[in-house]
Formats: C-alpha cells, sequence, structure tokens
C-alpha cells in the first residue's frame, strides 16, 4: 500500500459536479448499458450519482465497506458507504476518434492517490466499423458490470455483489484492442488488453489479458482472462517480513528460525503472479432481468472462488430482487506457532512474549482471506427517466479468518445485517 494519507470524501468533487451538472441538464442520460466504445460527434457531457443511507449491524470494531478501495467504518448507519458523484465527457473532433475523461469522487481508503478519482482519460480509436483501439486509463474489459459497476442507476440493486466486485482491479493504464463481428443473429467481441492496474493501492505490474464477449437480443456471454504481478507487499505486512526476519538470524534455535523463515515466505507476495478467470452472463428482456458471474481468483498456491446470481422481476415502474453471493478460498488456517516457550529459557519472559506476539500476528496475517456469503432482498422504485429510489436488505456471515473485506475482522466467524436507502440518477 501506498502510505497513509487522510482519504478523498465525495464531497471533494461535490462543487465540481453541481457546476457541471447545471451545465448538463440538456444533455443525454449516461446509459450504463449502452457500448461505451461508440464513437459520436461533437461533445457530450454527461453523469451519474448515488446519495444513501446504510445502516449496519456488525460484531463490535468490524468496519464495513463495499470494496477494499473505499474508506471503511465502524459507524452504524453512514452515508459514505454507497454515495458517490461522477461526471463524464466525451469528445469527438471526427468520426472515428473519441476522447473519453470520468470523474468519480467518492469516499476512499487512507492510502488513495489523488489520481484515482480519475477512472476514465482514454483516446480511443475506430479505423474500421469493425476495429477499436483506446489508449490510456481504461476500465478492465473482463467482468459484466465493467463499464457501469459505479453507475447506480444503471442495475436494479443498491450496490454490486461485495463478495465478487469488493476487491477485484478495475482499472487499466495501458492499451485495449477490440474486434467485433456478426454472427447469424449474435454479435461478437474478442478484446486484448495490457497495461498496469492497481488494487487497494497495491501496483499490479506486466497486466495482460483477454475477453470474449456474444449478445443477441437481451442476453449477453462473456469469458476472460487476465494475468498480473503483484509489484509490492501491502505496507502493513512488511513490518511483519522484516520482523521475521531479524527473529531467524538472531535466535539459535534451528526449529524456531525455519519456523520465522517459513512464515516469512508465506507472507511474501511480491512477483507472485495474480490470475482472474472470470464467466458471466446477464439476460434483460421485458419484465425479467437475470445476472450470474462466476471467477476463480489465484496468486502462488492460494486460490478464492467468487460468484452471484440474481434475478429482478419489474412491475410497472418498480422492480423487486434478489441475490445470492459468495466467496471461499482453498487456504488453510495457519496456527500460530508457540514461541513463548521455546524461547521462554533462552532469553527471558520478555523478548519472549514480544516474539509470540510477532508470531501471532504474522499467522493471523497469513491465514487472512475472503470466506463470506450474502443474501439480499431489495426493491428500486423508477421515481423519473432518471431518478430511481432503492430499498435493500443484506444477510452477511463471515467464516473464519474470512473477513478480508471487514476492516478489524481478527478472524473470528461473525454475522451481520445491512439496510440501505438510496437514490440513483444519472443526468
Amino acid at each position: 500500500m501506498t502510505s497513509p494519507r487522510p482519504g478523498r470524501s465525495i464531497f471533494s468533487l461535490a462543487a465540481l459536479g453541481s457546476a457541471l451538472c447545471l451545465l448538463a441538464a440538456a444533455c443525454p442520460a449516461q446509459d450504463g448499458d449502452r457500448d461505451r466504445e461508440g464513437i459520436g460527434g461533437g461533445v457530450r457531457l454527461s453523469g451519474f450519482g448515488t446519495f444513501g443511507l446504510a445502516h449496519v449491524t456488525a460484531p463490535a470494531g468490524w468496519g464495513y465497506a463495499r470494496s477494499v478501495d473505499q474508506r471503511s467504518g465502524t459507524r452504524r448507519t453512514r452515508a459514505d458507504v454507497d454515495s458517490r458523484l461522477g461526471v463524464q465527457l466525451n469528445y469527438a473532433p471526427a468520426p472515428s476518434f473519441e476522447l473519453v475523461g470520468q470523474l468519480l469522487g467518492m469516499p476512499r481508503f487512507s492510502g488513495a492517490a489523488d489520481g484515482d478519482a480519475v477512472e476514465w482519460a482514454f483516446a480511443a480509436y475506430r479505423p474500421t466499423g469493425s476495429l477499436a483501439i483506446r489508449a490510456g486509463r481504461l476500465n478492465i474489459d473482463q467482468f459484466v458490470m465493467s463499464d457501469y459497476r459505479n453507475v447506480g442507476f444503471a442495475y436494479p440493486y443498491v450496490r454490486p455483489p461485495v463478495e465478487y466486485y469488493g476487491s477485484i482491479p478495475t482499472a487499466l493504464d495501458g492499451v485495449d484492442v477490440a474486434y467485433s463481428w456478426d454472427l447469424a443473429d449474435s454479435q461478437w467481441r474478442l478484446k486484448a488488453f495490457a497495461g498496469r492496474s492497481k488494487t487497494h493501492g497495491l501496483r499490479l505490474d506486466e497486466a495482460f489479458g483477454l475477453s470474449i464477449a456474444r449478445e443477441s437480443g437481451g442476453l449477453l456471454l462473456r469469458a476472460g482472462w487476465s494475468r498480473a504481478d503483484l509489484a509490492h507487499n501491502p505496507q502493513t505486512i512488511e513490518p511483519l517480513m522484516s520482523g521475521l526476519g531479524q527473529l531467524a538470524a538472531s535466535v539459535t534455535v534451528p526449529a524456531l528460525a525455519d519456523q520465522a523463515l517459513a512464515l516469512q515466505r508465506q507472507l511474501d507476495l511480491k512477483a507472485r503472479p495474480l490470475v482472474y478467470a472470470t464467466l458471466g452472463m446477464s439476460w434483460d428482456e421485458g419484465e425479467w432481468v437475470l445476472a450470474l458471474e462466476l471467477t476463480r481468483m489465484s496468486i502462488g498456491r492460494s486460490a478464492v472462488r467468487a460468484g452471484y446470481a440474481s434475478v429482478a422481476r419489474r412491475v410497472g415502474d418498480v422492480t423487486v430482487f434478489g441475490i445470492v453471493s459468495g466467496a471461499g478460498s482453498n487456504g488453510s488456517t495457519m496456527q500460530a506457532p508457540q514461541w513463548e516457550a521455546m524461547l521462554g529459557p533462552l532469553a527471558g519472559p520478555v523478548l519472549a512474549q514480544q516474539a509470540q506476539l510477532l508470531g501471532n500476528a504474522a499467522a493471523h496475517a497469513a491465514s487472512q482471506t475472503l470466506r463470506q456469503t450474502t443474501i439480499s432482498l431489495g426493491a428500486r422504485w423508477d421515481l423519473s427517466p432518471r431518478l430511481a429510489l432503492k430499498l435493500q436488505w443484506d444477510r452477511v456471515r463471515v467464516g473464519v479468518n474470512g473477513g478480508y473485506l471487514w476492516d478489524q475482522s481478527r478472524g473470528e466467524r461473525g454475522r451481520a445485517r445491512v439496510g440501505t436507502l438510496l437514490l440513483d440518477f444519472v443526468f
């Protein structure tokens, strides 16, 4: 992670967003379902936003966030879980060329950089009707909701399922190339991308991947694969690794030194390949909206499988929906070493206790992963063509050492309830 700094709040861009809202009152609404690679003419200004309240009932001290890139908090009732404001500018100086920029104001974690507010900043060139090339800061176009995960108005529920979308890298500083073609009654698109990405302040180098999508009527099918190298370890891990190295070098107990070095290797994620394999579908036809996504994320020998299924039913201006989502890991819980008993007779009780605390912290960090399931029910009421009111209730269950998405979960099992009321809008 980068060094801690004050988090970037949605209110840091609120004044800019309000001014642009006034200027853009006559602009077409931003539609999350449209193909954003289409090249239009002239200048288009659009935007989106969410203002909401979430009430979280969770174990004491647990901090809830919808993604690892967001600031967590332990207050029960909060406005910063889902609230965000985005502004997008499209400029097409020629029929085959377009410049796109998008700013997103939202509460970010303390190590976020100023530049993280820039979601998109790319140039798009379409030399033919079938070929499109983009370069700059892009979305990683591997997931069903890659284009519009922050545009709440574009989907029925309050937020994308956190077990799936809460920890994936989403932005790419690089280039992608897409080739599209028609086959029978369907449209196909093959895309390759490469560049640099990051998640929770961790830089991902040499990122590259492929995705393929098929769309016919209201049915979208998508598959993807991507790989990247973790450029450095999380800042919270480095002190533990340093302490383990110093302990292994200073003690005269071979068994303890070996255990310390083994823990150090377990914590070291630097340069290990991070690989995502994904499958997804969405179907939106008339009264029913269905979605399903599955992914397998692996880093070294550890792997996390995540997915969700959702169904929504439209009845006039009201949509009711349900979601089941979850994630599980193949990693095992690492037992804390018994160093206090081993070192006590040789180094004294104070040093032995310090070594034990280091071993406990390292074992906990090495065991921490994502084991969580959520069942959600809710409703959406479209108050106007550009404004929707949403209500959602979530029941969350977290397994042992599975609270990666929760701050200060401490490794124990836990249950939580989240109730959310919000307004989504586009302009």
